[in-house]
Protein backbone atom coordinates (compact mmCIF):
# COMPACT_ATOMS: atom_id res chain seq x y z
CA UNK A 1 0.00 0.00 0.00
CA UNK A 2 1.14 3.75 -0.76
CA UNK A 3 0.66 4.21 2.59
CA UNK A 4 3.49 2.42 3.36
CA UNK A 5 5.97 4.30 2.07
CA UNK A 6 8.29 5.80 4.92
CA UNK A 7 7.80 9.49 3.58
CA UNK A 8 7.89 10.93 7.41
CA UNK A 9 10.85 8.61 8.89
CA UNK A 10 13.67 9.95 10.96
CA UNK A 11 14.87 6.45 10.23
CA UNK A 12 18.09 6.63 8.22
CA UNK A 13 17.51 5.53 4.53
CA UNK A 14 20.28 6.08 2.31
CA UNK A 15 24.22 6.91 2.38
CA UNK A 16 26.44 7.79 -0.33
CA UNK A 17 30.17 9.13 0.39
CA UNK A 18 29.88 12.08 2.54
CA UNK A 19 25.92 12.46 1.92
CA UNK A 20 23.01 11.16 4.27
CA UNK A 21 19.65 11.34 4.48
CA UNK A 22 17.06 9.99 6.56
CA UNK A 23 14.04 8.79 4.86
CA UNK A 24 11.80 12.39 5.11
CA UNK A 25 15.02 13.95 3.61
CA UNK A 26 15.05 11.57 1.17
CA UNK A 27 11.34 11.94 0.30
CA UNK A 28 12.01 15.62 0.79
CA UNK A 29 14.96 15.34 -2.45
CA UNK A 30 11.89 13.10 -4.41
CA UNK A 31 9.48 15.99 -3.61
CA UNK A 32 11.71 18.66 -5.42
CA UNK A 33 12.67 16.50 -8.48
CA UNK A 34 8.88 16.25 -8.64
CA UNK A 35 7.81 19.40 -9.16
CA UNK A 36 10.66 19.29 -12.00
CA UNK A 37 9.91 16.35 -13.52
CA UNK A 38 5.77 16.69 -13.67
CA UNK A 39 6.75 19.55 -16.54
CA UNK A 40 8.47 17.30 -18.69
CA UNK A 41 6.87 16.67 -21.99
CA UNK A 42 7.68 12.65 -21.39
CA UNK A 43 5.75 9.91 -20.64
CA UNK A 44 8.78 8.17 -19.70
CA UNK A 45 11.70 9.52 -17.94
CA UNK A 46 15.31 7.77 -19.11
CA UNK A 47 18.41 7.60 -16.98
CA UNK A 48 21.15 5.59 -16.13
CA UNK A 49 22.61 3.71 -13.31
CA UNK A 50 26.21 5.55 -12.92
CA UNK A 51 25.01 7.55 -10.10
CA UNK A 52 22.91 5.32 -7.84
CA UNK A 53 21.93 8.09 -5.44
CA UNK A 54 20.27 10.48 -8.16
CA UNK A 55 18.76 7.11 -9.85
CA UNK A 56 17.30 6.51 -7.02
CA UNK A 57 15.71 9.43 -6.66
CA UNK A 58 14.75 10.10 -9.96
CA UNK A 59 12.61 6.65 -9.57
CA UNK A 60 11.00 7.33 -6.24
CA UNK A 61 10.31 10.76 -7.99
CA UNK A 62 8.25 9.12 -11.21
CA UNK A 63 5.76 7.89 -8.51
CA UNK A 64 4.62 11.41 -7.76
CA UNK A 65 4.27 12.50 -11.37
CA UNK A 66 2.40 9.74 -13.52
CA UNK A 67 5.56 9.18 -15.17
CA UNK A 68 7.64 6.24 -15.99
CA UNK A 69 11.09 5.15 -15.79
CA UNK A 70 13.59 3.56 -17.63
CA UNK A 71 17.28 2.71 -16.71
CA UNK A 72 20.14 1.99 -18.83
CA UNK A 73 23.31 0.39 -18.44
CA UNK A 74 25.81 3.16 -18.77
CA UNK A 75 28.58 0.88 -20.27
CA UNK A 76 26.51 0.53 -23.27
CA UNK A 77 27.19 2.26 -26.93
CA UNK A 78 24.80 4.81 -28.59
CA UNK A 79 23.79 2.27 -31.06
CA UNK A 80 22.70 -0.53 -27.97
CA UNK A 81 21.14 2.54 -26.51
CA UNK A 82 18.85 3.30 -29.25
CA UNK A 83 17.93 0.19 -29.79
CA UNK A 84 16.81 -0.30 -26.50
CA UNK A 85 14.56 3.47 -26.14
CA UNK A 86 13.46 1.86 -29.50
CA UNK A 87 11.27 -0.19 -27.31
CA UNK A 88 9.14 2.15 -25.54
CA UNK A 89 6.18 3.00 -26.50
CA UNK A 90 5.89 6.44 -25.99
CA UNK A 91 8.00 9.56 -25.51
CA UNK A 92 11.09 9.66 -23.65
CA UNK A 93 13.04 12.17 -21.52
CA UNK A 94 16.69 12.33 -20.32
CA UNK A 95 16.99 13.67 -16.85
CA UNK A 96 19.88 13.96 -14.12
CA UNK A 97 18.55 14.63 -10.35
CA UNK A 98 19.07 18.40 -8.64
CA UNK A 99 20.30 17.61 -4.84
CA UNK A 100 20.42 21.18 -3.78
CA UNK A 101 22.85 22.35 -1.11
CA UNK A 102 20.70 22.92 1.31
CA UNK A 103 17.52 19.87 1.56
CA UNK A 104 14.40 21.63 0.85
CA UNK A 105 11.44 21.09 3.66
CA UNK A 106 8.40 19.08 2.98
CA UNK A 107 5.25 21.23 3.19
CA UNK A 108 3.32 18.62 1.30
CA UNK A 109 4.58 15.82 -1.17
CA UNK A 110 2.61 15.88 -4.41
CA UNK A 111 -0.48 13.05 -4.61
CA UNK A 112 0.70 9.72 -5.98
CA UNK A 113 -0.18 9.93 -9.65
CA UNK A 114 -0.56 5.82 -10.09
CA UNK A 115 -1.67 2.71 -8.75
CA UNK A 116 -0.08 0.12 -7.20
CA UNK A 117 -0.46 -2.12 -10.00
CA UNK A 118 0.08 0.54 -12.91
CA UNK A 119 3.07 -0.02 -15.08
CA UNK A 120 6.37 1.97 -13.46
CA UNK A 121 9.84 1.18 -14.58
CA UNK A 122 11.34 -0.63 -17.21
CA UNK A 123 14.78 -2.68 -17.24
CA UNK A 124 16.10 -4.00 -20.17
CA UNK A 125 17.33 -7.51 -20.91
CA UNK A 126 18.31 -9.23 -24.11
CA UNK A 127 16.38 -12.45 -24.99
CA UNK A 128 17.49 -15.38 -27.06
CA UNK A 129 16.45 -13.81 -30.39
CA UNK A 130 19.16 -11.39 -29.52
CA UNK A 131 17.19 -7.96 -29.26
CA UNK A 132 16.66 -5.72 -26.34
CA UNK A 133 13.44 -5.50 -25.23
CA UNK A 134 11.77 -3.74 -21.80
CA UNK A 135 10.79 -5.97 -19.05
CA UNK A 136 7.94 -3.55 -17.41
CA UNK A 137 7.52 -3.86 -13.47
CA UNK A 138 4.98 -2.19 -11.51
CA UNK A 139 5.79 -0.89 -8.24
CA UNK A 140 3.29 -3.31 -6.55
CA UNK A 141 4.94 -6.11 -7.96
CA UNK A 142 8.56 -4.76 -7.11
CA UNK A 143 7.23 -4.20 -3.56
CA UNK A 144 5.74 -8.14 -3.16
CA UNK A 145 8.84 -9.02 -4.44
CA UNK A 146 10.71 -7.16 -1.46
CA UNK A 147 8.28 -8.32 1.00
CA UNK A 148 9.11 -12.08 -0.38
CA UNK A 149 13.40 -11.54 -0.17
CA UNK A 150 12.71 -9.45 3.55
CA UNK A 151 10.71 -12.55 4.83
CA UNK A 152 12.94 -15.19 3.72
CA UNK A 153 16.03 -13.07 4.75
CA UNK A 154 14.28 -12.27 8.47
CA UNK A 155 15.66 -8.66 7.82
CA UNK A 156 14.57 -6.00 10.20
CA UNK A 157 14.59 -2.51 10.19
CA UNK A 158 18.09 -1.94 12.53
CA UNK A 159 19.99 -3.80 9.58
CA UNK A 160 21.75 -2.47 6.89
CA UNK A 161 22.40 -3.00 3.60
CA UNK A 162 24.88 -2.61 0.61
CA UNK A 163 24.04 -1.80 -2.87
CA UNK A 164 26.63 -3.79 -4.34
CA UNK A 165 25.14 -4.46 -7.91
CA UNK A 166 24.10 -1.68 -10.49
CA UNK A 167 20.83 -0.42 -10.32
CA UNK A 168 19.91 -1.12 -14.20
CA UNK A 169 20.28 -5.01 -13.26
CA UNK A 170 17.09 -6.16 -11.31
CA UNK A 171 19.47 -7.51 -8.82
CA UNK A 172 20.62 -3.52 -7.61
CA UNK A 173 17.50 -2.31 -8.27
CA UNK A 174 16.03 -4.47 -5.83
CA UNK A 175 18.34 -3.89 -2.82
CA UNK A 176 16.85 -0.29 -2.61
CA UNK A 177 13.53 -1.92 -2.67
CA UNK A 178 13.52 -3.54 -0.06
CA UNK A 179 15.43 -1.15 2.27
CA UNK A 180 12.69 0.89 1.14
CA UNK A 181 9.59 -1.60 1.87
CA UNK A 182 11.64 -2.67 5.20
CA UNK A 183 12.51 0.76 6.19
CA UNK A 184 16.01 -0.33 6.25
CA UNK A 185 19.12 1.66 5.51
CA UNK A 186 21.56 1.30 2.58
CA UNK A 187 24.70 2.08 1.95
CA UNK A 188 25.02 3.00 -2.12
CA UNK A 189 28.19 1.68 -3.73
CA UNK A 190 30.72 4.72 -5.06
CA UNK A 191 33.12 2.45 -7.11
CA UNK A 192 32.37 -1.08 -7.62
CA UNK A 193 36.11 -1.60 -8.26
CA UNK A 194 36.96 -0.29 -4.26
CA UNK A 195 33.67 -2.89 -2.85
CA UNK A 196 36.05 -4.34 -0.74
CA UNK A 197 37.15 -1.70 0.28
CA UNK A 198 33.68 0.04 0.95
CA UNK A 199 32.45 -3.19 2.62
CA UNK A 200 35.43 -3.18 5.41
CA UNK A 201 34.48 0.54 6.10
CA UNK A 202 30.49 -0.14 6.09
CA UNK A 203 30.00 -3.22 7.74
CA UNK A 204 26.70 -3.95 5.84
CA UNK A 205 24.41 -6.79 7.48
CA UNK A 206 23.08 -8.09 3.95
CA UNK A 207 24.55 -7.77 0.45
CA UNK A 208 24.08 -9.70 -3.06
CA UNK A 209 26.90 -10.67 -5.35
CA UNK A 210 27.51 -12.51 -8.49
CA UNK A 211 29.68 -15.32 -7.78
CA UNK A 212 32.54 -13.49 -9.80
CA UNK A 213 32.84 -10.18 -7.34
CA UNK A 214 32.71 -13.06 -4.40
CA UNK A 215 35.80 -14.10 -5.92
CA UNK A 216 37.31 -11.13 -6.21
CA UNK A 217 36.49 -10.32 -2.36
CA UNK A 218 37.73 -13.52 -1.03
CA UNK A 219 41.12 -12.27 -1.98
CA UNK A 220 40.87 -9.49 0.54
CA UNK A 221 41.00 -11.18 4.24
CA UNK A 222 39.64 -8.19 6.06
CA UNK A 223 36.39 -8.04 3.80
CA UNK A 224 36.14 -12.05 4.48
CA UNK A 225 36.28 -10.80 8.28
CA UNK A 226 33.85 -8.34 7.93
CA UNK A 227 31.55 -11.25 5.80
CA UNK A 228 31.83 -13.44 8.01
CA UNK A 229 30.00 -11.05 10.55
CA UNK A 230 27.31 -10.49 8.33
CA UNK A 231 23.77 -11.57 8.42
CA UNK A 232 23.40 -12.82 4.56
CA UNK A 233 25.62 -12.53 1.46
CA UNK A 234 23.34 -13.68 -1.08
CA UNK A 235 24.81 -14.80 -4.21
CA UNK A 236 22.43 -15.34 -8.01
CA UNK A 237 23.62 -15.35 -11.45
CA UNK A 238 25.45 -18.41 -11.79
CA UNK A 239 26.14 -21.50 -10.22
CA UNK A 240 28.81 -22.05 -7.73
CA UNK A 241 31.81 -23.55 -8.39
CA UNK A 242 33.23 -26.37 -6.45
CA UNK A 243 36.09 -24.08 -5.68
CA UNK A 244 33.97 -21.40 -4.74
CA UNK A 245 32.36 -23.64 -2.15
CA UNK A 246 35.60 -24.93 -0.38
CA UNK A 247 37.12 -20.92 -0.18
CA UNK A 248 33.30 -20.15 1.28
CA UNK A 249 33.26 -22.69 4.20
CA UNK A 250 36.96 -22.08 4.66
CA UNK A 251 35.98 -18.39 5.80
CA UNK A 252 32.73 -19.36 6.92
CA UNK A 253 30.75 -17.15 4.70
CA UNK A 254 27.14 -17.07 5.77
CA UNK A 255 26.28 -17.62 2.09
CA UNK A 256 22.53 -17.71 0.84
CA UNK A 257 22.38 -18.97 -2.77
CA UNK A 258 19.33 -17.55 -4.61
CA UNK A 259 17.73 -17.94 -8.48
CA UNK A 260 15.69 -15.11 -10.14
CA UNK A 261 15.65 -13.14 -13.42
CA UNK A 262 14.61 -9.38 -14.39
CA UNK A 263 10.95 -10.79 -14.74
CA UNK A 264 10.66 -12.06 -11.48
CA UNK A 265 11.55 -9.24 -9.65
CA UNK A 266 14.98 -11.23 -8.73
CA UNK A 267 14.86 -13.93 -5.88
CA UNK A 268 12.20 -16.77 -6.43
CA UNK A 269 14.02 -19.85 -5.41
CA UNK A 270 16.49 -19.09 -1.80
CA UNK A 271 18.72 -21.31 0.25
CA UNK A 272 18.96 -20.57 4.10
CA UNK A 273 21.61 -20.61 6.40
CA UNK A 274 23.23 -24.00 7.09
CA UNK A 275 22.19 -25.53 4.26
CA UNK A 276 24.93 -27.62 2.62
CA UNK A 277 26.07 -25.53 -0.79
CA UNK A 278 26.74 -27.77 -3.77
CA UNK A 279 27.69 -26.80 -7.43
CA UNK A 280 23.73 -26.39 -9.11
CA UNK A 281 21.91 -26.19 -5.62
CA UNK A 282 19.52 -23.07 -6.15
CA UNK A 283 17.63 -23.28 -2.69
CA UNK A 284 13.82 -23.91 -2.31
CA UNK A 285 10.81 -21.32 -3.64
CA UNK A 286 10.32 -18.38 -1.11
CA UNK A 287 7.05 -18.63 0.83
CA UNK A 288 4.42 -16.81 -1.49
CA UNK A 289 6.36 -17.19 -4.52
CA UNK A 290 4.05 -19.25 -6.82
CA UNK A 291 7.25 -21.91 -8.57
CA UNK A 292 6.92 -25.45 -10.94
CA UNK A 293 8.75 -27.39 -13.55
CA UNK A 294 6.65 -28.16 -17.02
CA UNK A 295 7.26 -31.55 -18.90
CA UNK A 296 10.54 -30.35 -19.94
CA UNK A 297 11.73 -29.65 -16.64
CA UNK A 298 11.66 -26.01 -17.21
CA UNK A 299 10.31 -23.34 -14.63
CA UNK A 300 7.60 -21.65 -14.69
CA UNK A 301 6.80 -18.82 -12.11
CA UNK A 302 3.58 -17.44 -11.70
CA UNK A 303 2.96 -14.54 -8.88
CA UNK A 304 2.10 -10.90 -7.58
CA UNK A 305 6.30 -10.53 -7.78
CA UNK A 306 6.27 -11.29 -11.27
CA UNK A 307 6.62 -8.43 -13.82
CA UNK A 308 3.43 -7.16 -16.17
CA UNK A 309 4.91 -7.97 -19.75
CA UNK A 310 7.66 -6.98 -21.89
CA UNK A 311 7.99 -3.81 -24.07
CA UNK A 312 9.27 -4.66 -27.83
CA UNK A 313 9.76 -2.51 -30.69
CA UNK A 314 6.74 -0.03 -28.86
CA UNK A 315 4.21 -2.26 -28.34
CA UNK A 316 3.53 -3.84 -25.12
CA UNK A 317 2.83 -7.79 -24.65
CA UNK A 318 1.91 -8.63 -21.13
CA UNK A 319 2.79 -11.28 -18.87
CA UNK A 320 1.20 -14.75 -19.40
CA UNK A 321 -0.31 -15.85 -16.15
CA UNK A 322 2.43 -18.54 -16.45
CA UNK A 323 5.65 -17.34 -17.31
CA UNK A 324 7.92 -19.97 -19.15
CA UNK A 325 11.49 -19.52 -18.21
CA UNK A 326 14.18 -20.80 -20.64
CA UNK A 327 15.70 -22.46 -17.35
CA UNK A 328 15.78 -26.53 -16.33
CA UNK A 329 15.79 -27.53 -13.04
CA UNK A 330 15.65 -31.15 -11.19
CA UNK A 331 14.23 -31.44 -7.83
CA UNK A 332 15.50 -33.67 -5.34
CA UNK A 333 13.98 -35.68 -2.54
CA UNK A 334 14.66 -32.79 0.02
CA UNK A 335 12.64 -30.39 -2.46
CA UNK A 336 15.84 -28.74 -3.58
CA UNK A 337 15.73 -27.02 -7.01
CA UNK A 338 19.32 -27.74 -8.74
CA UNK A 339 19.98 -25.75 -11.96
CA UNK A 340 20.64 -28.64 -15.12
CA UNK A 341 21.57 -25.45 -17.89
CA UNK A 342 19.83 -23.28 -20.13
CA UNK A 343 17.23 -23.83 -23.26
CA UNK A 344 18.94 -21.18 -25.75
CA UNK A 345 22.49 -19.75 -25.87
CA UNK A 346 22.75 -16.86 -23.39
CA UNK A 347 25.72 -17.04 -20.95
CA UNK A 348 26.65 -14.91 -18.06
CA UNK A 349 30.38 -12.74 -18.10
CA UNK A 350 30.55 -11.49 -14.73
CA UNK A 351 27.27 -11.02 -14.04
CA UNK A 352 26.22 -9.41 -17.31
CA UNK A 353 24.43 -11.51 -19.82
CA UNK A 354 25.38 -11.84 -23.38
CA UNK A 355 23.74 -13.31 -25.91
CA UNK A 356 25.09 -14.70 -28.89
CA UNK A 357 22.55 -14.12 -31.65
CA UNK A 358 22.44 -10.44 -30.20
CA UNK A 359 26.41 -10.59 -31.07
CA UNK A 360 25.97 -12.06 -34.77
CA UNK A 361 23.15 -9.27 -35.27
CA UNK A 362 25.58 -6.25 -34.14
CA UNK A 363 28.94 -7.81 -36.00
CA UNK A 364 27.48 -8.78 -39.08
CA UNK A 365 27.23 -6.10 -41.69
CA UNK A 366 27.93 -5.87 -45.97
CA UNK A 367 31.19 -3.83 -45.57
CA UNK A 368 33.47 -6.55 -43.67
CA UNK A 369 31.48 -9.59 -45.31
CA UNK A 370 31.91 -12.46 -42.49
CA UNK A 371 29.93 -14.15 -40.96
CA UNK A 372 30.27 -15.06 -36.90
CA UNK A 373 29.32 -17.24 -34.13
CA UNK A 374 29.83 -16.68 -30.39
CA UNK A 375 30.60 -19.36 -27.50
CA UNK A 376 30.60 -18.97 -23.77
CA UNK A 377 33.83 -20.80 -22.45
CA UNK A 378 34.08 -21.51 -19.08
CA UNK A 379 35.90 -19.50 -16.65
CA UNK A 380 36.49 -20.00 -13.19
CA UNK A 381 36.37 -16.09 -12.16
CA UNK A 382 33.87 -14.74 -14.74
CA UNK A 383 31.99 -17.75 -15.17
CA UNK A 384 31.99 -17.40 -19.06
CA UNK A 385 33.83 -15.53 -21.24
CA UNK A 386 32.79 -14.99 -24.85
CA UNK A 387 35.22 -16.23 -27.65
CA UNK A 388 34.22 -14.77 -31.33
CA UNK A 389 34.43 -17.68 -34.32
CA UNK A 390 34.73 -15.92 -37.81
CA UNK A 391 33.40 -17.50 -41.00
CA UNK A 392 34.50 -16.58 -44.23
CA UNK A 393 37.88 -15.46 -46.19
CA UNK A 394 40.36 -14.72 -43.80
CA UNK A 395 39.69 -11.52 -41.95
CA UNK A 396 42.32 -8.74 -41.70
CA UNK A 397 42.59 -8.21 -37.35
CA UNK A 398 43.06 -4.41 -37.03
CA UNK A 399 39.82 -3.84 -39.40
CA UNK A 400 38.01 -6.57 -37.47
CA UNK A 401 39.01 -5.27 -34.15
CA UNK A 402 38.04 -1.94 -35.21
CA UNK A 403 34.57 -3.12 -36.01
CA UNK A 404 33.98 -5.15 -32.81
CA UNK A 405 35.11 -1.87 -30.96
CA UNK A 406 32.38 0.46 -32.70
CA UNK A 407 29.85 -2.72 -32.41
CA UNK A 408 29.77 -4.03 -28.70
CA UNK A 409 30.36 -3.25 -25.34
CA UNK A 410 33.30 -3.74 -23.73
CA UNK A 411 31.51 -6.67 -21.65
CA UNK A 412 30.71 -7.75 -25.08
CA UNK A 413 34.04 -7.93 -26.44
CA UNK A 414 35.63 -11.39 -27.40
CA UNK A 415 38.95 -12.31 -25.18
CA UNK A 416 39.76 -14.81 -28.07
CA UNK A 417 39.03 -15.15 -32.05
CA UNK A 418 39.08 -17.95 -34.23
CA UNK A 419 38.88 -18.12 -37.93
CA UNK A 420 37.00 -21.21 -39.90
CA UNK A 421 39.90 -22.04 -41.88
CA UNK A 422 37.71 -24.33 -44.30
CA UNK A 423 34.13 -25.17 -45.29
CA UNK A 424 32.40 -26.49 -42.48
CA UNK A 425 28.54 -26.88 -41.12
CA UNK A 426 26.57 -23.42 -41.08
CA UNK A 427 25.21 -25.09 -37.75
CA UNK A 428 25.68 -22.87 -34.32
CA UNK A 429 28.79 -24.09 -32.49
CA UNK A 430 28.90 -26.34 -29.85
CA UNK A 431 31.79 -26.42 -27.06
CA UNK A 432 31.75 -30.18 -28.52
CA UNK A 433 31.99 -29.19 -32.08
CA UNK A 434 34.50 -26.23 -31.63
CA UNK A 435 37.36 -28.50 -29.59
CA UNK A 436 36.72 -31.28 -32.38
CA UNK A 437 37.59 -28.17 -35.02
CA UNK A 438 40.09 -26.85 -32.92
CA UNK A 439 41.86 -29.77 -32.67
CA UNK A 440 41.77 -31.01 -36.66
CA UNK A 441 43.10 -27.55 -37.30
CA UNK A 442 39.36 -26.92 -39.29
CA UNK A 443 39.86 -23.88 -36.24
CA UNK A 444 42.86 -21.54 -36.06
CA UNK A 445 43.53 -19.05 -33.04
CA UNK A 446 44.63 -15.81 -34.98
CA UNK A 447 43.84 -13.08 -31.97
CA UNK A 448 43.68 -12.99 -28.07
CA UNK A 449 43.32 -10.00 -25.54
CA UNK A 450 46.48 -10.94 -23.95
CA UNK A 451 48.60 -10.79 -27.03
Amino acid sequence: MWSDLPTQSDLPAVTFGELSFTFSELFALVSHNADIITRMDATYIVTDSSNPLTCWIIALATLFTGKRLAILNPKIDNNQRSSMLDNLDETFAYYEAEIPRNIPSIRKLPSLKRSLEDPWVVLFTSGSSGNPKGVVHSFGSLQEAAKFSNRHLQANRSMKWLQSIALHHIGGFMILMRSLVGRQSVVLCQDYKRLAETIIVTKPDFLSLVPTQLIDLLRVRDCCEVLSQSQGVLVGGASLSSTLITAIRQYNLPIIVSYGSTESGAMLLGSKLGDVLYPKFCGRPLMGRNVRLNKQDKLEFSDEGSFLGYLSHGVFNPRPQWFLTSDRFAINVQGDFEFLGRDDRIFQRGGENISPDEIISRLESEEVGLNYDMLGWPDERLGHVPYLIVMGSQPHISQLLSHIRDRLAVFQRPVKIFWQSTLGSSDKWSRQRFEQALASGELVEIWNQEG
